[in-house]
């Protein structure tokens, strides 16, 4: 298990990657857009997780998209508000103004 601050300066070209584990990298994507038109789609602002997870040669054998819905955690990865009385987080997306509130666990 690894525990990850995420901080704005990390990110180059809305993506930041960092190892962990055995054989493990998690990249977070900043997504920000905003769907113009007459529809019901609105604003996109969130932090999406996605892991991978590779061979001792380095062939890939796994990837999946985790939840970045604060407070929540499957078995890839969780976000949780560093401070336990930060409630007010609970339920929220982690995006780039509430990242610095959070940790991500990254599971192994």
């Amino acid at each position: 298990m690894a525990d990850i601050r995420l901080l704005r300066d990390q990110f180059v070209n809305n993506k930041f990657t960092i190892d962990y584990g055995v054989n493990k990298r998690a990249t977070f994507i900043n997504v920000d857009e905003k769907f113009a038109g007459e529809n019901s789609l609105g604003h996109v602002f969130r932090i999406n997780i996605f892991t991978e997870t590779f061979d001792n040669s380095g062939v890939k054998i796994s990837a999946d998209f985790s939840t970045s819905v604060i407070g929540i955690g499957d078995m890839i990865a969780g976000v949780f508000p560093v401070d336990e009385n930060d409630v007010e987080l609970l339920g929220q997306l982690l995006n780039f103004d509430n990242m610095e509130r959070c940790v991500v666990r990254l599971y192994e």
